[in-house]
């Protein structure tokens, strides 16, 4: 398998199309960044979203093909923190 990294849709012979992959431990909603619901309403019918929830117990997916159509999410505001290059460079060890 190619190195998968986060933030990369697979495609490939074992997949159908374009997908994005979530799981909960428990039961609860997921989360889709902004880059993760423009490709979903980019790709359409191509896109698919698996998502296994209970996934430390008792695995159950559930694959929904076209989330960008058939999906309501609520939008969240992410809060982002910006470190300064000054304390990187002055405070972290370089290597």
């Amino acid at each position: 398998m190619t190195d998968i990294k986060p933030g990369h849709v697979i495609q490939g012979s074992r997949w159908p199309e374009p997908v994005e992959v979530k799981a909960r431990a428990q039961v609860g909603p997921v989360a889709l960044t902004q880059n993760e619901w423009f490709k979903a309403g980019r790709f359409d019918e191509d896109y698919y979203l698996y998502v296994v929830l209970n996934a430390a117990t008792q695995p159950e997916l559930t694959i929904i093909r076209n989330p960008g159509a058939d999906l309501r999410p609520e939008e969240h505001v992410e809060v982002r923190y910006m470190v300064p290059v000054g304390d990187i460079t002055g405070k972290g060890e370089r290597v």
